[in-house]
């Protein structure tokens, strides 16, 4: 359809007065104009069972947001499939206890095979790599999704042993640190796709992973009260955090923090 100022200026006019009434009647920009179910004279209803069958909805009700970067997670049909909240791309999964895997590689260009024309890139891709992983040493439930708003999610990975244990992963886009707030006992672990060549202890709560991509990322350790851990918390060899249970039995809060580190050699 040819674009018509005239008929374009209408439907502005009609949207302005619309929301205008709205306003007055002491209605808000973010509140609902209506939650009843529409005109199924005008909407069908949706198939049976539905086209994207819902998943790790947790204990959310109502109307789940859909076209956001986290919807992966939440159908059936994309549950191993990750998320791109940006700068990087994510995965969860409880198998393995791998937790949420964190990818931010390098761009891998396809040259052309074409005769004369194999200087020009003919499309260039990422591909997913789990350069770290934020899990536990014990064996963790299903991931669920416990939180919704309209620029992230509260992703969570739970026990059976105790309903106590938990890592809430908050997810939102341009994120600088991916985090793991852990709760009720569970041990830490970080893990990766690649053999981790390098675990080094700044300071106290602040590691240094290297892996053997040459991909090298800060972890951070954090309190309840938000502090750096102390002196006696300190990652092995194999991934785990030791002296966690200690400080689990006294604020059963903890958080570790992972951010990538540029211009490694």
């Amino acid at each position: 359809m040819p674009y018509r100022p005239a008929m374009a200026s209408r439907y502005l006019r009609h949207m302005v007065l619309t929301a205008s009434i709205w306003l007055a009647r002491g209605g808000g920009l973010l509140q609902p104009v209506g939650t009843a179910a529409p005109d199924s004279r005008v909407f069908e209803t949706a198939p049976a069972p539905h086209q994207f069958v819902p998943i790790h909805a947790g204990t959310l009700d109502g109307p789940k947001a859909t076209n956001k970067f986290w919807t992966n997670w939440a159908v059936a049909s994309g549950t191993e499939l990750p998320i791109f909240p940006m700068p990087y791309a994510l995965k969860l999964s409880s198998a393995g206890s791998r937790g949420l895997q964190v990818s931010h590689g390098d761009q891998v260009p396809t040259y052309s095979t074409q005769a004369g024309d194999v200087s020009k890139v003919s499309h260039y891709m990422t591909p997913f790599v789990a350069e770290y992983a934020i899990g536990a040493v014990e064996s963790t439930q299903a991931p669920s999704i416990v939180n919704e708003s309209i620029f992230g999610i509260h992703a969570q990975l739970g026990s059976s042993e105790s309903p106590n244990r938990k890592i809430t992963y908050p997810i939102f886009s341009g994120m600088a640190y991916v985090t793991g707030r852990f709760q009720g006992g569970f041990t830490p672990q970080i893990t990766s796709d690649r053999a981790i060549t390098l675990v080094e202890r700044l300071k106290d709560g602040i590691w240094r992973f290297r892996n053997n991509g040459g991909v090298e990322f800060r972890i951070y350790a954090l309190s309840e009260s938000g502090e750096f851990v102390d002196a006696s918390f300190d990652f092995d060899a194999g991934g785990p955090l030791k002296g966690l249970q200690k400080q689990c039995a006294i604020t059963r809060f903890f958080s570790l923090h992972i951010s990538r580190i540029w211009g490694c050699t």
